[in-house]
């Protein structure tokens, strides 16, 4: 999500430049309570499985938009996974 500037951010908010790079995009759905599982399943299932890897520069991050319902089962939000190919 691009941002021209960040000269008035509210307090406690931070910015933070991420690196433009392929990403691997995952739906988490249910409560926050579960999501350790999902990051677990992408970290050590697919992620080998996948022919890619995580760059040593990678940052990942999670999108929250207005399927995130705290708390609820049909609770979405999206996790975003920098990867490049393996050699």
């Amino acid at each position: 999500f691009p941002v021209t500037k960040v000269d008035a951010l509210p307090k406690d908010m931070v910015a933070r430049l991420v690196p433009a790079q392929e990403y691997a995009v995952f739906v988490h759905v249910g409560a926050l309570d579960t999501l350790q599982e999902t990051y677990k399943y992408i970290s050590e299932e697919w992620l080998p499985k996948s022919g890619y890897t995580y760059p040593s520069n990678g940052v990942d991050f999670e999108v929250y938009n207005d399927e995130f319902k705290f708390g609820e089962a049909d609770s979405k939000m999206y996790l975003y996974f920098p990867i490049v190919k393996k050699d």
